[in-house]
Protein backbone atom coordinates (compact mmCIF):
# COMPACT_ATOMS: atom_id res chain seq x y z
CA UNK A 1 0.00 0.00 0.00
CA UNK A 2 1.22 3.41 -1.01
CA UNK A 3 -0.27 7.05 0.23
CA UNK A 4 0.12 10.38 -0.59
CA UNK A 5 -1.34 13.65 0.48
CA UNK A 6 -3.47 15.69 -2.19
CA UNK A 7 -4.17 19.18 -1.44
CA UNK A 8 -7.28 20.51 -1.42
CA UNK A 9 -8.70 23.51 -2.59
CA UNK A 10 -12.14 23.41 -0.94
CA UNK A 11 -10.74 21.64 2.64
CA UNK A 12 -8.52 20.22 4.60
CA UNK A 13 -5.62 17.95 2.43
CA UNK A 14 -6.52 14.24 1.67
CA UNK A 15 -4.81 11.22 2.27
CA UNK A 16 -4.84 8.78 -1.29
CA UNK A 17 -3.96 5.30 -1.37
CA UNK A 18 -2.88 3.17 -3.77
CA UNK A 19 -2.58 -0.40 -4.07
CA UNK A 20 1.37 -1.69 -4.67
CA UNK A 21 1.89 -4.90 -6.89
CA UNK A 22 2.66 -6.69 -3.81
CA UNK A 23 -0.77 -5.67 -2.07
CA UNK A 24 -2.81 -6.61 -5.48
CA UNK A 25 -0.91 -10.00 -4.95
CA UNK A 26 -1.29 -10.57 -1.52
CA UNK A 27 -5.29 -9.39 -2.20
CA UNK A 28 -5.18 -12.53 -4.89
CA UNK A 29 -4.25 -15.08 -2.71
CA UNK A 30 -6.73 -14.31 0.22
CA UNK A 31 -9.39 -13.89 -2.21
CA UNK A 32 -8.73 -17.88 -3.35
CA UNK A 33 -8.22 -18.80 0.10
CA UNK A 34 -11.52 -17.15 0.84
CA UNK A 35 -13.24 -18.50 -1.79
CA UNK A 36 -12.10 -22.19 -0.91
CA UNK A 37 -13.25 -21.59 2.64
CA UNK A 38 -16.62 -20.92 1.02
CA UNK A 39 -16.69 -23.89 -0.83
CA UNK A 40 -16.19 -25.78 2.12
CA UNK A 41 -19.13 -24.26 3.74
CA UNK A 42 -21.22 -24.92 0.48
CA UNK A 43 -20.78 -28.25 0.91
CA UNK A 44 -21.03 -28.67 4.55
CA UNK A 45 -24.19 -26.87 4.48
CA UNK A 46 -25.55 -28.33 1.52
CA UNK A 47 -25.13 -31.72 3.44
CA UNK A 48 -26.47 -30.82 6.45
CA UNK A 49 -29.61 -29.93 4.82
CA UNK A 50 -29.98 -33.13 3.23
CA UNK A 51 -29.61 -34.95 6.48
CA UNK A 52 -32.02 -32.36 8.21
CA UNK A 53 -34.47 -33.10 5.61
CA UNK A 54 -33.84 -36.76 5.88
CA UNK A 55 -34.20 -37.06 9.58
CA UNK A 56 -36.71 -34.04 10.17
CA UNK A 57 -36.38 -32.66 13.49
CA UNK A 58 -35.49 -36.23 15.21
CA UNK A 59 -32.20 -35.95 13.40
CA UNK A 60 -31.63 -32.69 15.65
CA UNK A 61 -29.88 -34.03 17.96
CA UNK A 62 -28.44 -36.86 16.32
CA UNK A 63 -24.43 -37.48 15.35
CA UNK A 64 -23.95 -36.26 11.93
CA UNK A 65 -21.50 -38.13 9.61
CA UNK A 66 -20.66 -37.28 5.96
CA UNK A 67 -17.97 -39.96 5.84
CA UNK A 68 -19.67 -42.60 3.10
CA UNK A 69 -19.78 -39.78 0.68
CA UNK A 70 -16.62 -39.41 -1.74
CA UNK A 71 -14.48 -37.04 -1.57
CA UNK A 72 -14.42 -33.50 -3.43
CA UNK A 73 -12.64 -33.75 -6.78
CA UNK A 74 -10.16 -30.53 -6.63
Amino acid sequence: MRSAWEPSRDGPDRRIYELTRAGMEELHRRAKALAGTRDAMDVFLSRYGEFVSLHGSRGAGRAFSCAARPPLAR
